[in-house]
């Protein structure tokens, strides 16, 4: 279990890292697949691109952190073929949890162990008919019965034409995906054999830079071939998705584009949710997003910048009452100096461009300086770092997010160059130097198998698998080991830098009171793909 926890995490949160860095590449602001459009507009899109009929598919959409959720042909029922698996592995999985058995319990003479690997990660059948004996008895209505829970059907729900046939609606396995999500100590091993299964294919195929969790299925009846996949996908908002397809002619494209457009959706919907978040923000705060920050100047305005103007208004102010005193007694003197007041006041009084300019020029410099501070601060990103739960414990009793988490922070360095100035505008040049997180997701991939292939030729190591037929965990765990520490030596080599140029827009009131002018970083997409881990 310990090993399992360790790859799962490990993976889980070194890919994270990379989709926040990459994907705000994917989509901006503007992207006019997703811009006015609600998820059914977009679905019906899809749809018509891969010239696939609105009854040949189900889907489903769920961002873990904003809990928006979204279905097509929510309610149909589709053959479901290795999808069922899922459910059936968190059954035994819970049951280890609750201390019912262990992962060496032999299940019909073979360990669940070795089941659950087969039957995750090969999809193999043999091994999930072993399980389906074990809890039906022999009567696949009952083994279909012992699932219920795990997909949110009660037995009052479930009919018999339902218990007889494997087949499920999009929202019943979203319910399976939901329950997994974030459990991995409840439903030990599953999630991450479901990291190991088809890398290549299915959700997989277009290899988005995000880990992917799945389950997918596969099976031809009647000339209806069913094509089908559901995953926990670690996009910067986590998000759950579902597939199933019925006779769909281009229908692994089709999965994998579904999967790759919900992976761009979900960042397009965090990226306008932080916009704003930073219109909303008008004060400097090092614990909120750094992508979006925002500085205010002072909230009272120097008194040096504005003080010969208090002297000139009051002095034309002076003027003004004695005019109306003079006024009283001869118009002409009087006249005459009400008027030289009122060009005094206007000349001297109110926000003159002088002083605004002044003031511009004051928490320009200071804005800056804030900004710079704030992102290079040593806890720059590292919310978006700690979204796994699982330990990951390392060789020198160091742990593996933390070492990860503090490289990222440590090699990010972001350098602002010289200011112009235009009207209500500052443009920045900024250089980012950072990680190349998705180079590093690539060769962790492959990374530990030359140390697996030396470990075996140990004399003392002659299988993957114990002789008690277990696999043997252990290995990997050293192999996977050998491999991040091959990587984390070898940071250096994955650092670079970006240039791109910042937007500062002057936001200010034109009355020199309390409220002060406040300069607002304008976040283009340029910038956010830079900063974006």
């Amino acid at each position: 279990m310990k090993l399992k926890k360790l790859l799962l995490s490990a993976a889980v949160m070194l890919c994270m890292s990379i989709c926040l860095c990459t994907s705000a590449l994917a989509v901006d602001l503007e992207d006019t697949r997703f811009k006015d459009k609600s998820w059914d507009e977009i679905m019906e899109q899809f749809l018509a691109d891969h010239n696939v009929t609105a009854d040949q598919v189900t889907a489903g959409f769920y961002n873990t952190v904003t809990e928006e959720e979204y279905y097509w042909n929510k309610d149909t029922l589709m053959y479901g073929a290795s999808i069922a698996k899922l459910p059936t592995n968190m059954l035994y999985a819970e049951r280890i949890y609750n201390g019912e058995m262990e992962f060496e319990t032999k299940i019909r003479g073979t360990h669940y162990q070795n089941l659950q690997y087969l039957s995750l990660v090969n999809s193999d059948n043999p091994a999930m008919d072993t399980m389906v004996r074990d809890l039906g008895g022999g009567s696949y209505s009952n083994f279909r019965k012992a699932i219920l829970p795990y997909i949110g059907v009660s037995e009052e729900e479930a009919t018999s034409d339902f218990l007889a046939r494997n087949f499920f609606t999009p929202e019943q396995i979203m319910y399976s995906l939901k329950l997994l999500y974030g459990n991995d100590e409840k439903y030990p091993g599953v999630e991450y054999c479901m990291t190991l299964a088809s890398p290549y294919d299915y959700f997989k195929q277009n290899q988005p830079p995000y880990v992917i969790a799945h389950k997918y299925g596969w099976y031809t009846d009647n000339g209806i071939t069913y094509l089908n996949d559901s995953a926990i996908v670690y996009t910067p908002d986590p998000i759950l998705i579902v597939m199933f397809t019925a006779n769909v002619e281009n229908n692994r494209e089709v999965l994998a584009d579904y999967c790759s457009l919900m992976c761009d959706y979900a960042e397009y919907t965090r990226l306008t949710r932080y916009v704003d978040e930073c219109h909303a923000q008008t004060d400097l705060s090092l614990d909120i997003h750094p992508e979006f920050i925002s500085v205010s100047s002072p909230k009272t305005v120097p008194a040096e910048y504005f003080s010969w103007q208090m002297y000139v208004v009051g002095a034309g102010c002076a003027l003004l009452v004695i005019g109306l005193l003079v006024l009283l007694k001869k118009k002409l003197l009087g006249l005459m100096t009400i008027l030289l007041a009122l060009i005094v006041i206007v000349a001297g009084g109110g926000p003159t461009e002088l002083a605004i300019l002044a003031i511009r020029e004051h928490t320009a410099e200071q804005v800056v300086a804030d900004f710079e501070k704030a992102f290079n601060s040593e806890s720059r990103g590292i919310e978006y770092l700690t979204r796994c739960d699982s330990a990951m414990a390392h060789s020198d009793g160091t742990d593996m997010q933390s070492i990860v988490t503090n490289k990222v922070a440590e090699s990010f360095d972001l350098s602002i160059g010289k200011a112009e100035r235009t009207a209500n505008h500052i443009m920045v040049p900024v250089t980012v130097t950072k990680v190349n997180l998705e180079a590093l997701h690539t060769e962790l991939q492959t990374a530990w198998e030359p140390h697996l292939s030396a470990l075996l030729k140990d004399a003392e190591v002659t299988a993957l698998y114990n002789e008690d037929g277990t696999y043997n965990f252990a290995i990997l765990e050293q192999a996977h080991q050998l491999g991040f520490d091959t990587l984390m030596d070898r940071w250096d080599e994955y650092l670079y830098t970006e240039d791109t140029t910042l937007c500062l827009e002057l936001n200010y009131t034109k009355s020199l009171t309390a409220q002060a002018p406040v300069w607002e970083i304008i976040t283009d997409k340029n910038f956010l793909s830079m900063v974006n881990y």
